[in-house]
């Protein structure tokens, strides 16, 4: 009887234990994976391309390298986004894949009015040939 009841305690413990553990995953989402994945490539991108001031800065040298490289990169995470099944994602999902999708979206606009100002102020120091 002992015996019957020890490994009925230790059943439940064992399924108590794995409910616990699948509770941890509910809080991720079927976003997550590709915005870590995201933030690996900007790293790297960032690192490569960075200057002095280490690569956790999001300053540095703006270089045209450095600012394309970036452009495609988010140009290749909306698109991978675009193609996923958003009405079929959890409440979380969803979430994560608006916010997520906004940032790109932000990253993309801010990097290209950079552009926009560099090739505006390079008439002002662009020197003659002749």
């Amino acid at each position: 009887m002992k015996r019957f009841l020890s490994i009925c305690l230790l059943l439940a413990y064992c399924t108590a234990f794995s409910q616990n553990a699948n509770s941890l995953y509910l809080q991720t989402s079927e976003v997550h994976d590709i915005m870590i994945r995201y933030q690996a490539d900007k790293g790297s991108i960032m690192r490569f391309y960075g200057g002095n001031e280490g690569w956790r800065s999001e300053g540095g040298f703006n270089t045209p390298e450095r600012r394309d490289r970036l452009l495609k990169l988010i140009d290749n995470y909306i698109q991978e986004l675009v193609h996923m099944p958003f009405e079929t994602m959890n409440i979380n999902g969803k979430a994560d894949y608006l916010l997520f999708k906004n940032q790109l979206e932000d990253q993309q606009y801010q990097l290209k009015k950079k552009k926009k100002l560099i090739v505006k102020s390079q008439v002002y120091f662009h020197s003659p040939t002749g």
